[in-house]
């Protein structure tokens, strides 16, 4: 993800996690605070409950490489917070970016295929 749409200063982290609704599968917990305009912001985290730092850092590349080939379909002005459980580990990459896709069209902030395209 390009730098500037990356969010990562602590309080709005703090400002996503309790204002925005979550949605929640095996691979990972997003939340989600809509804001008008603006563009569309990403935040990766990953909690000592998954291991080490080196199996953190894992799981939180996968979340930024599966969020990154996607980015076109969020919508302006989301502020997306991804939390990586255990299942972002163990599940095939192309399962991970499935189901991030289903989160995000579950959280109303992804188009679907074909929706945006006419």
């Amino acid at each position: 993800m390009k730098r500037d749409l990356r969010i990562r200063r602590r309080s709005e982290f703090q400002r996503i996690y309790r204002a925005g609704r979550s949605h929640a599968n095996r691979v990972a917990v997003l939340y989600v605070l809509r804001e008008t305009g603006g563009t569309a912001r990403v935040a990766v985290a990953a909690g000592r409950k998954l291991g080490n730092a080196v199996v953190r850092n894992r799981a939180k590349r996968r979340l930024r490489e599966a969020i990154r080939l996607l980015w076109d379909r969020v919508t302006p002005g989301a502020q997306l917070l991804l939390i990586a459980r255990v299942g972002v580990l163990e599940a095939p990459f192309e399962t991970v970016q499935h189901k991030l896709r289903e989160l995000l069209e579950r959280a109303g902030v992804a188009v679907k295929p074909g929706e945006g395209d006419r």
